[in-house]
């Protein structure tokens, strides 16, 4: 009767975490890059492409994102009311740094709209040398850091100049957040740095662009490559910005993220292993851990066993997905 009890609990628990993500509400642009620039969001703001070429993403899975070259690739969306977010905004990508642009101020820009910074409206996602004493004339590629920006609100040179820097070569998860009172920077799951402000986005009528900057003088080059893009017009809580950033495989599409069944636990937190309750029919899938950054930990072919030993797991939140020929089920789980 006690496990019976604690197994309702723990199923009840998992689908109260679930209901706090929902990645379709507010989303007004989703570009997972499937061969193709179209939106996948309801809003059909497909984006014009000048360059960029298809690659391999995060997970080897081909035509899956695009390679911009830092000259003169980028892509163009036009301007749509469905790209307006006056009191608050999240941006994702996921990128694979390049390169670093050596033109003018050393920026490089992911995700831009409105030009100059200083306009009503604008806002961006990009990443920049961590200089010091203001002079944006000095490069510095072995220390340069992820941050977003609106109607010219910066995060200072003091807030992101802290290491870890960008790591050229290495897929990153960045989620840029601003909830109407504070702007917050994630980089793979973890807050990088954040500050208060009482500015308000505002709007604009400028087109939103993809691996540059729409100023001549600072163009901002982006070299290297990007996937999963996803502007928000609210602020993602922080189980959002994990489930963003901890997608196994994001062939799967937010329908089918959010549609998955919730895999059934005993409990939750854990400690040494797991203990599901999956009916026999059930068993004979696949189950796979991964971390926060989307790092499969643990796969297990063909399970034919309830218990799954993870005692060699650091403490912290992973993701477990079972998935059989006709069932996907998640749950994220807290190791203790």
């Amino acid at each position: 009767m006690k496990t019976t009890v604690l197994s309702l609990f723990c199923i009840v628990n998992s689908f109260a975490l679930l209901a706090q993500v929902d990645l379709n509400k507010g989303l007004m642009l989703y570009l997972p890059f499937k061969g193709n620039t179209l939106d996948a969001s309801p809003n059909a703001n497909h984006a014009l492409n000048f360059g960029a070429t298809l690659t391999s993403d995060q997970w080897g899975n081909p035509n899956s994102a695009y390679q911009f070259n830092g000259v003169d690739n980028y892509m163009r969306i036009p301007n749509d009311a469905t790209l307006q977010c006056d009191a608050q905004i999240t941006i994702c990508a996921r990128v694979n740094v390049g390169g670093f642009y050596n033109g003018t101020c050393y920026g490089n820009s992911i995700v831009d709209k409105g030009s100059p910074d200083y306009i009503s409206g604008s806002y961006s996602l990009r990443f920049h040398t961590s200089i010091s004493g203001g002079d944006c004339n000095v490069q510095d590629s072995t220390k340069q850091n992820y941050y977003g920006q609106f109607y010219n609100e910066i995060p200072s040179e003091a807030i992101r100049n802290n290491p870890p820097y960008i790591i050229k070569g290495q897929w990153d998860c960045l989620v840029y957040i601003f909830d109407g009172a504070t702007a917050k920077m994630y980089v793979n799951g973890v807050l990088r740095h954040s500050f208060a402000t009482a500015t308000s986005i505002g709007t604009n009528t400028q087109d939103l662009f993809l691996g540059k900057h729409d100023n001549t003088s600072y163009p901002y080059w982006f070299n290297g490559a990007m996937d999963e893009i996803r502007i928000y017009n609210r602020a993602l809580n922080t189980l959002e910005i994990d489930s963003v950033c901890s997608e196994a495989n994001p062939q799967l599409s937010i329908r089918e993220l959010k549609d998955a069944e919730v895999l059934p636990l005993l409990s939750n937190p854990v400690r040494n292993e797991l203990v599901l309750g999956l009916n026999n029919r059930d068993m004979g899938g696949v189950l796979t851990i991964t971390d926060l950054s989307g790092r499969t930990l643990l796969q297990i072919a063909r399970l034919d066993r309830q218990q799954v030993a993870v005692d060699h797991l650091a403490a912290g939140m992973y993701l477990v997905t079972y998935q059989t020929d006709d069932v996907l089920m998640r749950v994220k789980v807290i190791k203790q």
